[in-house]
């Protein structure tokens, strides 16, 4: 009897493992697809941030971000993070992060219609062969078997990782630069004016938004300006190239610690892209002491309280209302 448990258990974690290395070795397909033009891109990409934008078919009318009744200021655009799974943001502490925003900043248009994790924009549960099985997921996440929905996070990092590779990189963050100009484009935003772009990328969407930002900040005429909070961070090729980029993080944060596995973020690769930014002034970062990254006494805690009375949410909200009011001074490129 113990022998057959013994042979259970081997088989199980034999599978699993075949499972994670299948999975690895098909993270990069979405992208290089998109970027071949085999399929969701009809697109030439070097016109896709020039060209007339529609709406992806994904994407059903009561999920576009209403117009705003005075004059837009800002354009913020929010990335999910890893536990996100559909083109509208569906965490709740992520809703209330952005509701709290929203009344901060009457006068920006706050975007959170973007999956990161597909380079096309296509949510997990829409227009995928797998969508019934995320379906499933997603709703025993709701329903409270974390556990389970674990397998979003592990399908969402995947794609981090391709977006932080040197290979695939590249193509996954053109596509998601295209998504934020179609989106943009949708709320009405002048591609060619001068109103400033915020992108606030959450845990693995920083990295989603420091991929996607010097394709953005190449082309439009307004400064790009990226916040990652607690973002796992490589050191992509054209990091240095985003007008600002301003990291926030915690020294209680062990998720974001993960950052430093690439060479690139390390002190003594001097010539890095990563070390290049901070030098020139384009790549800062911001200590929020004593927080962890998610969850009871995360950042986006409304129960945990500081000294001054504040929760930990209010001085993530009023660290980023700084943020974003600050002003971009252009630094030329070396």
């Amino acid at each position: 009897m113990i022998e057959l448990l013994v042979d259970a258990v081997y088989y199980a974690f034999f599978i699993l493992f075949l499972s994670l290395v299948a999975a690895l070795a098909l993270a990069p397909f979405e992208a290089m697809g998109w970027w071949s033009g085999w399929w969701l891109r009809k697109e030439d990409p070097a016109a896709a941030l020039s060209k007339p934008i529609t709406v992806e078919p994904e994407q059903s009318a009561d999920e576009v971000t209403p117009p705003a009744n005075h004059p837009v200021e800002h354009y913020v655009i929010f990335l999910t993070g890893i536990g996100g799974s559909t083109t509208r943001v569906n965490v709740p502490f992520e809703k209330r992060l952005l509701t709290r925003l929203r009344e901060r900043m009457p006068n920006a248009c706050v975007i959170d219609t973007i999956y990161p994790y597909s380079v096309a924009n296509r949510g997990l549960t829409k227009g995928r062969f797998l969508a019934q099985f995320w379906r499933f997921i997603l709703y025993e996440k709701m329903t409270g078997h974390r556990a389970l929905g674990f397998v979003i996070n592990i399908r969402n990092l995947l794609q981090v990782l391709v977006c932080a590779d040197n290979r695939y990189g590249p193509f996954f963050s053109q596509g998601a630069a295209q998504v934020i100009a179609q989106q943009l484009r949708q709320e009405k935003c002048d591609l060619a004016g001068s109103i400033p772009v915020t992108i606030i990328g959450y845990s693995g969407g920083g990295q989603i938004a420091v991929g996607a930002a010097p394709y953005l900040a190449e082309v439009l005429p307004a400064p790009v300006k990226v916040i990652s909070l607690g973002g796992v961070l490589s050191s992509t090729p054209k990091i240095n190239r985003i007008d600002h980029l301003v990291h926030i993080y915690s020294d209680k944060d062990t998720v974001q610690r993960l950052g430093m596995i690439f060479p690139g973020r390390w002190r003594l690769a001097y010539t890095s892209a990563w070390n290049q930014g901070r030098r020139s002034g384009r790549i800062s970062s911001l200590l929020l002491p004593g927080v962890k990254h998610d969850g009871p006494g995360g950042y986006l805690d409304e129960e945990s309280y500081l000294d001054d009375g504040r929760s930990y949410m209010d001085r993530t909200v009023d660290t980023m209302v700084a943020v974003i009011n600050t002003e971009v001074q252009p630094i030329p490129d070396s």
